[in-house]
């Protein structure tokens, strides 16, 4: 008999609010990563001329980095190693046509004034940028959910730019690992050479990297309906790959899968693995929820819920990148949201963060709802995340009239 989905939160679990939240215009310089080394350290960029600073007071008072890369910072991750990894984008958009540029820093732990930066990965020639610890189309920042402490760090490309064409070099198709903190970089695994050959439409969504079970699993979709058979039968669109040796398989459908779509339709975006060893998903398109799947062992997994709806029907919802500075602080996530596309309408959706405490218990954070989504207008949000003094930062862009690009700010009550 097939068990049912689970919808509601344990009631033991912790009612999570955002206290004080205050919306304000962005400021002069953008936070772009709340650090998991420092408890009010945060890193951001200069809008005026893309330099790089520091703050060690929350965002009160920032430092100008004497240097910076030779491409606009859309995105850093910290290593394991005591460095940066900076995203660079010719274009400044991460998923436009240009060249996105990964540099690493050098004397970030010892001397932030005089450090310096070295390119170590070009990724040219594509018209999808870098996803999953990088960014979303967006711009919205997604969190260092794929290093790893022994120096492994995985990345891909994002995106449906071009992805219906034949000419490979135009699509979000390959993904990439390092095993020394950044230096150099190899290619992790191709959705050309898995499944079908030339699999048009299909394309990368996002990535995690679990130290628990030493590998990579990253997420794709499909527009053209080629996904479940770059999957195989009875699989998901979430590949693994295994880190020691990099070989790769897909993730199989667990026994509640087909209560969702009917089908292997499923789609996701962001990933992460909670505390407890399950990993959360972000829905691309639909289901318009945040899924759980649970784990039973080492690399092996069980039963998939959904923990709180996201998004309606009305519009094309697409879940962000889940953000956790570090393992034991709480979860958070966001998504995108777009009544244009599909021929859909209005939704009357509000703008949400979402939290969970242990990684998994999923619930509404806040909401801003007197700004419900109209029809022909998107909504994109980011998360920041939160610093050890419960200090919530996260963004989002509405095109509704007269909101535009705004700061959220708030304290996390309730952990």
């Amino acid at each position: 008999m097939t068990s049912t989905v689970q919808a509601l939160a344990p009631i033991d679990q912790p009612v999570i609010t955002l206290l004080n939240p205050v919306l304000s215009a962005p400021p002069p310089i953008i936070p772009l990563l709340i650090s998991r080394t420092g408890s009010n350290l945060c890193i951001g960029r200069r809008t005026s001329d893309n330099a790089l600073a520091y703050s060690s007071d929350e965002m009160a008072t920032w430092t100008i980095l004497t240097n910076k890369p030779a491409d606009k910072p859309v995105a850093i991750i910290e290593t394991y190693d005591g460095e940066l990894l900076v995203l660079g984008s010719s274009s400044g958009n991460p998923s436009a046509a240009g060249v996105n540029v990964v540099y690493k820093t050098t004397g970030w732990a010892t001397n932030k004034q005089g450090v310096t930066f070295t390119s170590k990965k070009s990724f040219g020639g594509v018209s999808a940028g870098i996803n999953a610890g990088w960014a979303f189309s967006n711009g919205s920042v997604i969190p260092p959910n794929a290093t790893l402490p022994n120096g492994a760090i995985v990345t891909n490309l994002y995106g449906t730019q071009s992805q219906a064409t034949g000419d490979n070099t135009l699509r979000a198709v390959y993904s990439y690992v390092t095993f020394d903190h950044g230096e150099t970089w190899v290619d992790l695994l191709s959705l050309l050479n898995a499944g079908t050959t030339n699999p048009l439409g299909v394309h990368f969504h996002g990535c995690y990297a679990s130290a628990l079970d030493n590998r990579a699993y990253l997420s794709f979709g499909d527009n053209t309906g080629n996904g479940p058979a770059v999957a195989g039968a009875g699989k998901m669109q979430v590949a693994y790959v295994n880190l020691e040796d990099l070989t790769y398989g897909f993730l199989p459908l667990p026994p509640q899968y087909t209560v969702f779509t009917g089908g292997n339709a499923l789609q996701f975006t962001g990933i992460r693995g909670a505390d407890d060893g399950s990993l959360s998903f972000t829905p691309d398109t639909a289901p318009f929820a945040i899924l759980v799947l649970g784990r039973t062992g080492y690399r092996q997994f069980n039963n998939m819920h959904w923990t709180v709806p996201m998004g309606t029907g009305d519009a094309r919802t697409i879940g962000g990148g889940i953000v956790q500075v570090k393992p034991g602080d709480p979860a958070f996530t966001s998504f995108q949201m777009d009544a244009t596309s599909n021929g859909l309408g209005a939704s009357n959706t509000v703008p949400a963060f979402y939290v969970a405490v242990t990684g998994n218990d999923w619930q509404v954070l806040w909401t801003d709802a007197g700004n419900p989504l109209s029809v022909n207008e998107q909504v994109y949000m980011g998360t920041i995340g939160m610093f050890a003094s419960k200090k919530f930062v996260g963004f989002y862009t509405s095109t509704e009239a007269g909101l535009g690009t705004r700061m959220l700010t708030g304290t996390v009550s309730g952990i």
